[in-house]
């Protein structure tokens, strides 16, 4: 049985990827893995690919989802992201966005924001 924190990740996996292909994105990779990490979903859009981090919390009792998205995972995303890019051997532009969801307890979206070009966002 999944823990109670990654099924909460997983539904906000979820909710961004329904999101994103309702806005044209082609999803490439779910879940996509390194020695150094992991990348929520890989996506293409107008010949760009793009890396998202999805946070998900149902409360803010530990903070907003957005603040679990320190420095050293920035790191690791963008390490992951340049062995995705140097294995895919395509020259295309990218871009790190982030993706910050609040839901209820009965999992209704509360907030759901994405940051943009989300790399030293908060630093």
């Amino acid at each position: 049985m999944l823990s109670n924190t990654k099924h909460i990740g997983n539904i906000g996996e979820k909710l961004t990827e329904e999101y994103l292909i309702k806005e044209g994105f082609i999803i490439l990779e779910r879940n996509y893995r390194s020695k150094y990490g992991e990348i929520d979903l890989i996506s293409l859009k107008n010949d760009k690919i793009f890396f998202f981090e999805v946070k998900t919390r149902k409360s803010l009792n530990f903070g907003f989802p957005v603040e679990a998205y320190t420095r050293m995972k920035q790191e690791r995303i963008i390490k992951t992201a340049l062995i995705y890019i140097n294995n895919l051997q395509v020259k295309k532009s990218f871009q790190f966005n982030l993706v910050s969801i609040l839901l209820s307890d009965s999992n209704d979206i509360k907030e759901f924001k994405i940051y943009e070009n989300a790399i030293d966002l908060f630093n």
